[in-house]
């Protein structure tokens, strides 16, 4: 019989003509096979190419109808899959799939024997999330307190790269990059960003076109944008001109830094530099290493210094100006003159200390002397002075008082101690005074032979 529905009558007859009660029945024809579908659960996606991407949570399932034709419809029997190749067996519960690649063939059968033409189903189940990292993009960086912090500029820009990695032959593809900072909305990734001053502790993690979701990955970026603070000591000897500080070659000069915190951060001071300048030689920046002092000819000096932190801010450059008076005292001591060329003078009563003392920035002189010749201490003063002299008289030398020989000396200092040897400038003068009867103010000249004192004949 074609498909369709068929009502039967029939009866049968004997040799005499016997007839049978006509009976009769209804014959449904089915020829033609079910039709089976199948549905996804979630994750599921579907890529541009039509591959279909799931994870082991998505379950697959099967129905079938029976479509009826000419009037006629059996229903279905089963429903029979093979997964990656294995014999058909009738299909009773939603699958699942392990990571891979996978091949479902699947039929649905009929009450009356009609098999559905089988069909195929290729799929790519994906249980790995993608890998986010951090990229530091440009700026300076110094390790942070621990290995999961740094310090960065506030140029530094930061890009967050992530990759679907492919795992046995399976990547659904990445779907979105995310970050958070210090606790706060997550922000979807789009493009490398920057952060202001202060501590960052940030979050991020991607997922993939099936929802894999990467566990959060932190790091701590400590952003400092304050430069540090340098400081210059100036020791002694130093003096207080007016206008400017007066300083010598031996006077050290100390540089310091700190680098402030701000907003939290702090990457600390990487290196200090100074130079020295003055109106003949501009100087060049060095690294500090230790206290220095100045040279070259008297002049103002300009010191420039500036320090840099850890990731590179820099202080904008101080200048101090001081003036280098590196020259002692100029000392002559014209009369009494030493003795000399075999000739010797004996002295008594007042007598005048002619000499000149020069500095612009003096701070005093002291005519003195002392019993012996050349002598070393014991020296009493004549005379002193604050103010320059110019070829005059520095003082009287009472020379009644001490008799004998003596060490006659004139030392100055200038305003930041400069002075001729430990402290003074020397000039000695070897005289002999004669204490004896004799009337004041009287000048003997006697001639020197063999240390011993003569009348010049």
């Amino acid at each position: 019989l074609a498909e369709g529905v068929h009502a039967l009558g029939y009866q049968s007859a004997d040799n005499v003509e016997n007839m049978e009660v006509l009976r009769s029945t209804t014959v449904l024809v089915d020829a033609t096979a079910p039709v089976s579908t199948f549905s996804f659960g979630v994750p599921l996606f579907i890529a541009a190419d039509g591959t279909r991407y799931v994870t082991p949570a998505t379950q697959l399932a099967f129905s079938a109808g029976d479509p009826a034709s000419n009037g006629v419809a059996s229903g279905v029997e089963r429903i029979e899959v093979s997964v990656d190749g294995a014999a058909f067996a009738a299909y009773a519960a939603a699958l699942t799939f392990a990571e891979g690649r996978h091949t479902v063939l699947f039929r649905a059968i009929d009450r009356v024997g009609n098999v559905e033409t089988v069909r195929r189903l290729d799929l790519q189940s994906d249980n790995t999330s993608p890998r986010t990292s951090l990229a530091v993009l440009g700026g300076r960086q110094f390790p942070g307190p621990d290995a999961a912090s740094f310090y960065a500029s506030l140029d530094t820009s930061l890009g967050l790269p992530a990759v679907d990695p492919v795992v046995n032959g399976v990547a659904a593809g990445l779907a979105f990059t995310r970050w958070q900072d210090t606790g706060g909305p997550f922000k979807t990734y789009a493009s490398p960003f920057t952060l202001s001053e202060g501590v960052h502790p940030l979050a991020y993690q991607s997922a993939d076109n099936v929802q894999n979701l990467e566990v959060p990955r932190s790091t701590t970026v400590l952003v400092d944008a304050t430069p540090p603070v340098s400081a210059l000591s100036i020791g002694a000897p130093q003096f207080p001109w007016p206008g400017v500080l007066l300083v010598s070659s031996r006077t050290p000069f100390s540089l310091s830094a700190v680098d402030p915190r701000v907003s939290g951060v702090v990457s600390g001071v990487r290196d200090i530099f100074w130079r020295v300048s003055d109106s003949l030689a501009p100087g060049a920046f060095s690294a500090y290493a230790a206290p220095f002092t100045l040279g070259g000819a008297d002049a103002l000096k300009t010191v420039d210094s500036y320090a840099r932190d850890n990731v590179v801010n820099v202080e904008a450059v101080k200048s101090t100006t001081v003036l280098l008076d590196a020259t002692p005292p100029e000392l002559a001591l014209l009369s009494p003159p030493a003795c000399g060329g075999g000739i010797c003078r004996v002295l008594s009563g007042g007598v005048p200390a002619l000499g000149s003392v020069r500095d612009i920035h003096l701070r005093g002189w002291r005519l003195e002397a002392a019993p012996g010749r050349g002598a070393a201490a014991g020296f009493v003063a004549i005379a002193s002075g604050t103010a320059q002299v110019s070829s005059g008289t520095l003082g009287r030398w009472d020379t009644t008082v001490m008799p004998g020989w003596r060490t006659l000396r004139l030392g100055a200092e200038d305003l930041v101690q400069y002075a001729r040897r430990r402290g003074y400038r020397r000039g000695r003068e070897n005289l002999r005074g004669r204490h004896a009867q004799r009337p004041r103010g009287r000048l003997l000249l006697y001639r020197r032979a063999l240390g011993v004192l003569r009348p010049c004949r």
